[in-house]
């Protein structure tokens, strides 16, 4: 399915999917609501490529489905993590905890929420380590 640019109905509906597909590429025009669930798989079981994940989110997006783009882009960096930790082994391990940082604390810059609720906690902590004066002197 590599380069392919799918101008009418794609319906994943009655669809056994096999692993490890290419999707590079690959453009959507339009997808039934019963095949998301399985456009989506088959892109998570294919061999990695940011291009099907960009392509899909890029869907929802002129769907108006922003939502849903946010999951993808967010499946997109998740399977990006694990494929290059995969690959390179330890010496990945920086980048790949970074990554985690990123999607515990901010949900890769899509769910700017949980950098509040970060914010927060950060001052409610702080509220109780400093809010008696002896704890503020120094000794």
């Amino acid at each position: 399915m590599s380069g392919a640019d799918i101008k009418g109905n794609l319906d994943f509906s009655n669809t056994t999917l096999a692993a490890n597909n290419r999707l590079t590429d690959m453009a959507y025009g339009a997808i039934l609501a019963e095949s998301e669930e399985k456009l989506e798989a088959l892109i998570d079981t294919a061999e990695y490529s940011p291009e099907a994940y960009a392509n899909l989110e890029a869907y929802y997006k002129r769907m108006g489905d922003e939502d849903t783009a946010d999951d993808v882009y967010v499946a997109g960096r998740q399977r990006e993590r694990d494929v290059k930790f995969q690959q390179r082994g330890f010496r990945y391990l920086p980048q790949y905890l970074w990554s985690w940082i990123l999607f515990i604390t901010v949900g890769y810059g899509r769910e700017l929420s949980r950098a509040l609720l970060w914010s927060i906690l950060l001052i409610v902590v702080g509220y109780f380590v400093f809010r008696k004066e002896k704890y503020m002197t120094t000794q």
